[in-house]
């Protein structure tokens, strides 16, 4: 198919914010890089008539949970894709998900991300009241697709999720009478993808990121380097008086106890509650 970029106003996929046009090429746009294997999630409920896309791309080591459902009148809260997302161990990992045009039905993506990996505190994001056209029956056809990437916000204080537009094209095809809308953005969630407490960054608190600390700790005591890098380290003072020592493992060792016995809630929530 042979794509040419147009200037027109945007078609397809009407979602509740507005935002501008700025025509630009494909190449130029910002997709998932190559050497990141697009996850295909599979539908709850068959797709008919698939009008739009959805690719969320998450940063590395991030986790996320995503529902995606439609509202209509003759099925009110109808759940499409109800999913853990998961880049634990990559760089970044995108997850596509196919939109199905229905007509008199409206969508809404929930985006629930933890401020650390299996928190239940966390931040939600939410698309609301947008509608994937339905052009099945029509001689002008229209497609829309829409990327996210998903990061952790620098902003500390940040109460609520951050969206940003990167850039729109609109797409047409010179033998068809076909268009496709791309819409680019980034989003940004209060938290980070290391959990305080989580040493070794395995997405487990235990006895192994307590002998970490301990082995930093004998280190630095004997004239040694410590064996816990920079990031490590924000991770391993977990009283948070700018040591690291044995009182740090020890509440790790502590917390790890309260677990295994049925505990719940982060680090943090243990340590608050003490």
């Amino acid at each position: 198919m042979i794509l040419k970029r147009i200037t027109a106003a945007l078609l397809g996929m009407s979602i509740a914010s507005s935002v501008g046009f700025t025509a630009v090429s494909a190449e130029e746009a910002e997709k998932p890089a190559d050497d990141n294997a697009i996850i295909v999630v599979e539908p709850d409920y068959e797709i008919y008539n698939a009008g739009a896309e959805l690719t969320l791309t998450l940063d590395e080591n991030m986790l996320a949970h995503v529902r995606i459902s439609t509202n209509s009148p003759e099925n009110p809260d109808c759940c499409y894709y109800d999913e853990d997302l998961t880049a634990f161990g990559k760089k970044s990992q995108s997850y596509l998900f196919t939109l199905d045009a229905i007509d008199d039905a409206v969508y809404t993506v929930s985006i629930f991300v933890p401020e650390y990996p299996y928190s239940e505190n966390g931040q939600t994001y939410k698309l609301e009241d947008f509608t994937v056209e339905n052009t099945a029956y029509g001689d002008d056809i229209y497609y829309s697709k829409m990327f996210y990437n998903i990061s952790y916000s620098e902003d500390e204080k940040a109460e609520t999720p951050s969206e940003s537009l990167v850039r729109k094209i609109t797409i047409e095809s010179e033998l068809k009478n076909e268009k496709i809308q791309e819409s680019y953005y980034n989003l940004s969630f209060k938290g980070s993808a290391y959990n305080f407490g989580d040493v070794n960054n395995d997405l487990e608190i235990n006895a192994s990121d307590a002998s970490l600390v301990l082995s930093h700790y004998a280190s630095v005591n004997t004239g040694g380097k410590g064996v816990l890098s920079e990031s490590m380290q924000s991770f391993a003072d977990v009283n948070s008086d700018k040591l690291i020592n044995a009182s740090d493992a020890s509440i790790i060792l502590s917390y790890y106890s309260y677990k295994s016995t049925g505990g719940t809630g982060t680090l943090l929530d243990y340590i608050n509650k003490k």
